[in-house]
Order: C-alpha cells, then structure tokens, then sequence
C-alpha cells in the first residue's frame, strides 16, 4: 500500500536508524476505503488548490453515511483550507464539525476521510515524514493535494517525484499543469475539475461502523 511504500522510500534514502522520525506503523495500518487519489500541481497555485479542496468536501458531504465530523482537513498552509471551508459556507454547507489540523498536530488524530494539503518544501527529509503522517490520519479515504511550497517548482523536489512515480500503480496520480503567469490548469489525465469530481463520485463507497 502507499504508507509501505513512503516508508521504504524514506529507508533507502535516509537509512533505518532515522525511522524514529515516522509514526509508527501497526500491523494492518492502511487506508481501507477507495484508491487514494493525489492531484499533483506542478507550481503553486491558490485558485485552482481552492477549487480541487471545494469540489472534493462538496463530494465527501454527499457520500453515504458520512458526517462531518467525519471529515478531517490536515494541512501545512492553514490559509487555502479555510478559504475553501468559507466556500462552503457562503453556499449553504454545515462546516462547523470539518476539522482542520495542521499536520504536526496530528498524531494522536484519525478520521474516516481526510484530504491532505500539502506543500512541498525543497528537499527535506520532513516531507517524507509529514506526508506519511498526514495519509495515515485517514482510515477510510483519502485525497492528497500536493504542490510546491511557495514559487519552487515540483521538478526542484526530486525526492518527491521520484515517489509519486513509485505511488502510480497503487493511487490515482493527476497531475495538474498550471502556468507560472496565470491560474489556468491544464489535467493530465485530460479531465477538467468537473469531470474529476464526478468521477470519484461514482463510486459511493460507504463508510460503515467505524467501532473497530
């Protein structure tokens, strides 16, 4: 699974005697629900993060049995997660029990659906770590938004490319080619925010009892 993979990743890059630095993986530890699906922004880009972060909550409030409590936001830019939980407000959604966490402040937290924002910075060795944590916060479903911190590009963060090409056979990777000058996006899988959303929402997985 994805957490196994991340974890062996940081081994061959960092060697076994820093594994202190990840949580603790218990037998069994992966997310149990829908391929996690990572969006992959190759720049930063504010607009389009909002309008991926929006359309995915819209999606996670009218799957089946969900409620949202059940939902976690984890994140490393606490500014875009709640512009977009403004978003949701301002059009008539029940935000008050979505949780925001910051990723440091997450290792005691879990939670059926979780969508991780997370940006990238440089080449630390934190990345892996926070990434990992960040995933492993979700028992049943989990969508990655992942971009370059502040104007670095994704191609600076070669530790992290060289994962997602390791994470393709097990996620549903789209990688999203925004332009450096303006907010435009262009998907590679060829599907617009639209088609995207409605493609994770065909299949209404359901959540169930979540008391083992």
């Amino acid at each position: 699974d994805i957490l196994s993979v991340i974890r062996s990743e940081f081994i061959n890059k960092y060697g076994s005697g820093l594994l202190n630095m990840l949580p603790l993986q218990e037998s069994g530890h992966f997310v149990r629900g829908p391929i996690t699906t990572i969006h992959v922004l190759n720049r930063s880009n504010d607009l389009l993060l909002n309008k991926l972060l929006f359309n995915e909550c819209k999606l996670l409030f009218n799957t089946s049995k969900l409620t949202n409590s059940d939902i976690g936001i984890v994140h490393r830019d606490s500014d875009i997660a709640e512009l977009a939980v403004d978003t949701l407000s301002r059009e008539g959604y029940n935000t008050d029990s979505i949780t925001l966490c910051h990723c440091d402040a997450t290792y005691s937290a879990e939670w059926p659906a979780v969508i991780v924002l997370f940006g990238v910075r440089g080449y630390e060795a934190h990345n892996l770590t926070r990434l990992y944590l960040c995933i492993s916060r979700a028992r049943v479903r989990c969508t990655v938004l992942l971009y370059p911190w502040s104007r670095d590009t994704l191609s600076e963060c070669r530790h992290i490319t060289g994962l997602l090409e390791k994470l393709e056979p097990l996620a549903h990777v789209i990688r999203h080619d925004c332009s450096s000058d303006d907010n435009s996006d262009s998907s590679s899988d060829r599907s617009d925010l639209s088609s995207v959303s409605s493609e994770s929402d065909s299949s209404d997985y359901t959540l169930g009892d979540f008391s083992d």
